[in-house]
């Protein structure tokens, strides 16, 4: 999620002023959702790392830091109650909560997508009838609807999937970062 006044305008205004983009510290999705953007849209947004998000969107409210890379559930608060103006989600789809916030796909960065996600991962020779017994328990919890609330409260979205599901989405998280990283010349920034 990048905060701040409108994409089209950001990426137009990155071309000939110093804007810069306060991220969630070097090597985190954040810093490198911000380097992927800087890529995809042709520009080159000074990134300022910071020492987790909450100091971001911290700043983003106080006007310290013009635009900021954020998760969800870290300003989904302070943009609903106006303190700061999402402008796109990284998602693929449109963020539940903030409907009225297009992504960055939408917005002319067609392939963007950078999802935060947690994931539970078993020991590689754990037998494959365990691994589906606990995969079975846990997808039925991630259907429970108090659950699905509890975690869309947060500002998340809750995936079910199978292992090999959730292996091949691991698989292309690595791709896709990995393109990033050595586009951008490493995460020493």
């Amino acid at each position: 999620m990048l905060a701040g006044s409108s994409l089209a305008d950001v990426i137009a205004r990155a071309k000939h002023e110093k804007l810069a983009v306060g991220h969630g510290g070097n090597g985190t999705l954040m810093h490198l959702t911000a380097e992927m953007f800087n890529q995809m849209a042709g520009i080159k947004l000074p990134l300022i790392p910071y020492r987790g998000i909450a100091p971001v969107v911290t700043d983003l409210i106080g006007g310290h830091v013009a635009l900021g890379i954020v998760d969800p559930p870290s300003a989904v608060a302070a943009i609903e109650g106006g303190q700061i103006k999402a402008l796109a989600i990284s998602s693929a789809a449109r963020f539940p909560r903030l409907r009225d916030v297009p992504t960055f796909a939408e917005q002319g960065l067609p392939g963007f997508e950078s999802l935060g996600w947690f994931g539970i991962v078993a020991p590689a020779k754990t037998p494959p009838a365990v691994v589906a017994k606990l995969n079975a328990a846990l997808v039925a919890e991630l259907k429970e609807p108090a659950v699905v609330e509890r975690i869309r409260a947060l500002g998340a979205e809750p995936m079910p999937q199978t292992p090999e599901e959730f292996s091949a989405f691991i698989l292309r998280e690595i791709e896709r970062w990995t393109k990033v990283v050595n586009a951008s010349g490493g995460l020493a920034k």
